[in-house]
């Protein structure tokens, strides 16, 4: 177990929202116990320094250092909203010369999850920090900060708040001396962030925007650049990317404490009321911003409902080229030319979507009614905070052009009477078109663990939770199944890549949702459960049931344990039609989705070669598992 180390700077001005994000931060992280916090408290006075003492009543390894403002800083304040404090951050790898890596944290940010499990599997190098790209710096502004501070080679421009930095290459290159010598050039903005964009000469690593949420730089920009800057996939807009947030930043002059913010002043007092503050009500200004954004969203609305001539109009005003009253006039006039068709196509395509979101509550659907051969069993699991989602997968699979004969959803029977079930499901468990069994928990190898063992004799489907199917979903399936009844048909597949002859290549360097793959049965394909796949009754080895060496060996990877289950068994994969695109998933799952503890974390890798070990002593040399690999032709 790693030590996690983060440190705030902060003078008297900030010592509540840096008591808050403290808080945050013990409440996200997964060890506490081996999590230090480090305090650079600038002048503080005795009332500060009481309110951290408070603090340590309840997170013990917090720890204040005393600090006066730097005589190297005098004269060096600008007319930013930035405290001189902030300019400590130039000295931290002196102030931490024993350590290499820090996680530095503004005092306006929150913790919202546990960052640490995937910053402790970065490698820097010779890089100087891991940080966040500040989209409203290289989009919003012209110039854009880059070409403002003459360091256009530069990739990009980055925010200072939030930054994994390598304090161990800082001393070596006596970054702080840099950073002074330019910062006593005044050629800058910002009290330390152009300098530290400059000095750092762009040797960085860049982390998605979910590290470091800007609230007011994100608010403000169109999703697709948003896309476009970040490389994002399947953009879910600014909520999903909030739900998905590791970190939040209030970024900007008007910060949740003091004015009314909506769902940041929300998220902001759900850890105020865990500080050493709690007993301080909150007095919140209006927002100062209401007024503009009620005219921001109209603007937006009418761009994306309207047709490109109005939508031309209201994105110049967005950009600031021209007023609100011209961009009105002239919205209006092409309104009026060509709006009406248009604007009810965009209605009966929102009516149709809503009423097949409510048509689940009246029409529940229903599951095979007609005996056949071989009888159809879709399984899956769930978790509390998901279960919402859960009742949603139970409608999809309820109207397949295919029905199956029996749908199951096994749940953990420790929530066995604490968690209430949701209408909807405990409606569909009344009528019996549903089954909900509560077993003992062994993750998301619960959703055919189980199944495979109560129904040995039909075929098996398993399903994700959280992902919006398709009619066509079973009878698809069902359909390789007949062209091919000894093999594990899938919708998405990765295609394994080996190293060399001993090795694997690491997992995030596979072939991932392979397009172009020919639809034959195959020992290099690994089936991923999100698409749906079908398991043809008793073609495994028993070991499949072998639940401490699960537990033990592969734990949050089933699909990985099932492919080295398949391999042993001579069992190949075969990929149906390529998908067009991913299947969607129900806004705001995404928050506990197991695919980031396992991709972020590099755990995959450590699953298959453990698993790897495992089977090389368990069965002959014939049946190696590389070997079944390299030796497939299909």
């Amino acid at each position: 177990m790693g030590i996690n180390r983060v440190v705030y700077l902060t003078d008297d001005n900030y010592v509540m929202p840096t008591c808050v994000s403290i808080v945050s931060v013990f409440e996200s992280v997964a060890n506490p116990e081996s999590t230090f916090v480090y305090i650079v408290g600038v002048d503080l006075n005795v009332q500060s320094r009481d309110r951290f003492f408070d603090l340590q009543k309840n997170y013990k390894n917090i720890e204040l250092i005393d600090k006066t403002n730097l005589k190297d800083t005098e004269g060096l304040a600008n007319e930013s909203h930035v405290s001189t404090t902030a300019l400590y951050k130039f000295y931290l790898g002196e102030l931490f010369e024993s350590y290499s890596r820090i996680l530095y944290l503004d005092c306006d940010v929150v913790m919202r999850q546990d960052v640490f499990e995937v910053l402790s599997q970065i490698d820097l190098k010779d890089k100087y920090a891991a940080v966040v790209k500040d989209i409203r710096a290289m989009v919003r502004y012209v110039p854009n900060s880059l070409v403002r501070l003459g360091v256009s080679n530069h990739r990009s421009y980055f925010n200072s708040g939030v930054m994994y930095l390598n304090l161990e290459k800082m001393r070596a290159d006596k970054i702080f001396e840099k950073l002074l010598a330019y910062k006593r050039k005044k050629l800058d903005s910002f009290m330390d962030q152009d300098a530290l964009n400059v000095c750092f000469e762009d040797k960085l690593l860049y982390l998605p925007p979910s590290f470091n949420f800007m609230t007011w730089g994100f608010s403000s920009m169109f999703p697709a650049e948003m896309e476009s800057f970040y490389g994002l996939e399947n953009y879910k807009g600014l909520k999903g990317l909030l739900s998905d947030s590791y970190i939040l930043h209030f970024t900007g002059k008007w910060k949740p404490w003091e004015y009314s913010l909506k769902v940041y002043s929300k998220i902001f007092k759900y850890y105020y009321m865990k500080s050493p503050y709690k007993h301080i009500p909150l007095k919140l200004k209006r927002d100062p911003f209401w007024g503009k954004r009620v005219l921001d969203k109209v603007s937006i609305i009418l761009m994306y409902i309207f047709p490109y001539g109005v939508r031309g109009c209201f994105y110049q005003y967005r950009k600031g080229d021209r007023s609100l009253k011209v961009a009105l006039k002239e919205a209006v006039s092409a309104a009026v030319r060509f709006t009406t068709p248009h604007l009810m196509a965009k209605l009966l395509i929102y009516l149709k979507n809503k009423l097949k979101y409510f048509r689940s509550f009246v029409d529940l659907g229903g599951l095979n009614g007609v005996e056949r051969s071989q009888r159809i069993v879709v399984s899956f699991t769930s978790i509390p905070s998901r279960i919402k989602f859960a009742q949603r997968v139970m409608s999809c699979l309820l109207h397949q052009t295919l029905a199956p004969d029996v749908i199951v959803l096994y749940l953990d029977q420790e929530i066995e009477g604490r968690v209430k079930l949701p209408w909807l499901m405990r409606r569909l468990i009344q009528k019996r078109l549903v089954k909900v069994r509560f077993v003992e928990d062994i993750g998301p190898h619960t959703k055919y663990f189980y199944a495979m063992q109560d129904f040995p004799e039909d075929v098996i489907i398993t399903v994700d939770d959280d992902v919006d199917y398709p009619k066509d979903l079973v009878r698809n399936l069902f359909e390789s199944y007949n062209r091919f009844p000894d093999c594990i048909s899938a919708n998405r597949v990765h295609r394994i890549r080996l190293k060399n002859e001993k090795e694997f290549l690491p997992y995030n360097d596979w072939a991932h949702r392979v397009t172009s793959y020919k639809a034959a049965p195959s020992h290099k394909l690994i089936a991923t459960g999100v698409g749906g796949v079908l398991y043809p009754p008793g073609l495994m080895d028993p070991i499949l049931y072998d639940k401490k060496t699960i537990c033990e060996l592969c734990p949050f990877a089933d699909d990985i344990w099932l492919k080295f289950v398949q391999l042993v068994s001579d069992v190949k994969v075969v990929s149906l039609r390529p998908l067009e695109k991913e299947y969607k998933t129900f806004s705001g799952s995404q928050k506990l989705a197991l695919w980031k503890k396992n991709n972020s974390s590099q755990k995959n890798d450590d699953q298959i070669n453990n698993l790897y070990k495992f089977f090389s002593k368990s069965f002959e040399s014939e049946r190696d598992i590389i070997n079944i690999i390299r030796k497939d032709i299909s």
